[in-house]
């Protein structure tokens, strides 16, 4: 399998690079294939057995049947037509995003007012802030319903920001219980869109946030595995989240206009006191409350950590 994943790179990168040769390539629109991969060389798709809701990562899926799903797309759309022609960075995801905007399932909560707030102060210059950028996010959205999205209206000519900023997969994980290979290649996939559409830009791949299903914030709960009560069982997500992040690490490397962050650590801390420091990582409920989505502190710190990355790939101060 790791022979596997290193041949999925190296086949990626050979063709992102020849986007810089020949900005006239056509991307396929085989369902089976992308960039010279087959989907049909990763032997299982489903993390669990083989049932699991994985849809093919290459091929763009909408969620029309769903009202708020509708809804949130079209708020997006509304965002691009009355952004300013100058931005320095969007950032692109599924709820984690669409909360910048005070928003989930297309509709606007008074629990995340602040969070708002934040954007506006961060990604505003009329507000103070040192950029301006645009957050489009729908929540449960997986990589390739953001492929539908960047191919049905939220890419369009005249939206052409310094910096895409991408954070997507958790729900490729967690709700769909897709094996890593298949959310990895979702990702690039989507990567791979964006530069095609956009090729002067520059494309920041945020890795997967940490998350988890335990109560207490512990990434490892073996515990709750051996559960008998099926209402309590959980997986751990982060090996899976981890393992992903080091594949789009490596492959971003190789990508002249593509760079890899990972903010995880700010999300992430020790028990312990004055005399005794635990080893193992927990996510910090202070800054996300429950274990998955930012809280208004931590949407504090990954927009000054944001805002700082597109501030250095321009060369400009950043904030302290």
């Amino acid at each position: 399998m790791i022979a596997l994943t290193v041949a999925i790179i190296q086949i990626i990168s050979v063709n992102l690079i020849q986007y810089h040769n020949d900005q006239n390539r056509v991307i396929k629109t085989d369902t089976e294939n992308a960039a010279g991969i087959w989907l049909q060389e990763i032997d299982e798709w489903c993390m669990f057995d083989n049932f699991c809701g994985c849809v093919n990562p290459l091929e763009p899926h909408d969620k029309h049947t769903f009202e708020w799903w509708n809804k949130s797309m079209d708020f997006n759309l509304e965002l691009i037509q009355n952004a300013t022609s100058d931005l320095d960075v969007v950032i692109l995801g599924d709820s984690i995003t669409e909360q910048w905007n005070g928003r989930k399932n297309g509709t606007q909560k008074d629990d995340l007012i602040e969070i708002k707030k934040k954007f506006d102060g961060f990604f505003h210059k009329e507000q103070g802030g040192k950029v301006d950028g645009l957050a489009l996010g729908i929540a449960g959205d997986a990589s390739s319903n953001l492929l539908y999205r960047l191919k049905n209206g939220e890419m369009p000519k005249s939206l052409n920001p310094k910096v895409w900023w991408l954070l997507i997969g958790t729900n490729d994980i967690s709700d769909l219980e897709c094996v890593e290979e298949i959310i990895e290649l979702g990702i690039i996939r989507v990567v791979e869109e964006i530069l095609y559409q956009k090729p002067n830009s520059t494309v920041v791949i945020n890795g997967i946030l940490p998350r988890t299903d335990s109560k207490d914030g512990y990434l490892i709960t073996s515990n709750d595995k051996e559960s008998n009560n099926e209402e309590e069982a959980s997986f751990d997500l982060w090996p899976s989240i981890e393992v992903i992040n080091k594949k789009l690490q490596h492959f971003a490397a190789k990508i002249d206009n593509v760079k890899y962050v990972d903010s995880s650590d700010l999300f992430l801390g020790h028990l312990g006191n004055d005399f005794y420091k635990g080893q193992e990582k927990v996510v910090m409920k202070g800054l996300m409350e429950d274990y998955f989505h930012p809280s208004a502190p931590g949407y504090e710190l990954w927009g000054k950590y944001i805002v700082n990355h597109t501030l250095a790939l321009s060369k400009r101060s950043n904030y302290n």
